[in-house]
């Protein structure tokens, strides 16, 4: 399904395209949380987002969301590589790409080098390797989740954003179903913590001590 980008009207609100839409955003260090970034989504909210699927990324509090809940930190680290002993082999980046998804191997790549590479670290720091991580982020994360919300209507754009959390912290096609066509943000919510709890019903020794987490990264919302 094609749909018509839909220029803003706002000179301060950076947009980039469908294959990039970090560009002409900046460095992320630039981002100072979400919290103050509340004057800049009012003036997101201002004009319409139908048929917005990825086309552009602010840098706004919803990035900043996704960061603090990937990484602790509303601009991310960049360079942060670590076996957390969640099974999934080293997780890095910004966007905690992972061994076992081959994001982490496709960014090492895209770099010119392996993640075992002693030097690794230092290429995902530099502005290349910050560019690459952007890249993948909006190639597997927000392109495929904007796209599903497209699929079930949903409009309003902090719900939409929510999707792309939703998909990155898995389960997004389950939630979904949960709810609907046209879901709001709050059905979203109640629906994903839904999911979570039933997992760790099913399965306490494996997905009870992660609950508490979940639903807080839900609470951000």
């Amino acid at each position: 399904m094609k749909h018509k980008f839909i220029q803003p009207q706002l000179t301060q609100i950076p947009v980039g395209n469908i294959e990039n839409p970090f560009s002409g955003l900046g460095d992320t260090k630039k981002l100072q949380g979400y919290a103050g970034m509340q004057n800049q989504q009012n003036q997101v909210n201002q004009y319409s987002t139908t048929g917005i699927t990825g086309s552009y990324l602010p840098e706004n509090e919803y990035i900043a969301k996704i960061l603090q809940a990937e990484t602790g930190s509303p601009t991310g680290n960049p360079s942060a590589l670590a076996n957390i002993g969640d099974g999934a082999g080293l997780t890095g980046g910004m966007f905690q790409f992972t061994e076992r998804s081959g994001r982490l191997g496709e960014l090492a790549s895209m770099l010119g080098t392996s993640i075992n590479d002693p030097a690794f670290r230092q290429k995902m720091a530099s502005p290349q390797g910050i560019e690459a991580q952007k890249q993948l982020f909006n190639r597997y994360y927000v392109q495929p989740a904007m796209q599903l919300a497209d699929k079930y209507g949903i409009k309003d754009p902090t719900a939409r954003w929510f999707v792309v959390d939703t998909y990155l912290n898995g389960g997004a096609h389950d939630v979904l179903k949960r709810v609907g066509p046209g879901a709001s943000l709050q059905a979203l919510k109640q629906a994903r913590a839904a999911r979570y709890q039933s997992l760790a019903q099913k399965n306490p020794g494996k997905y009870g001590k992660f609950l508490k987490g979940w639903l807080n990264r839900i609470n951000m919302w």
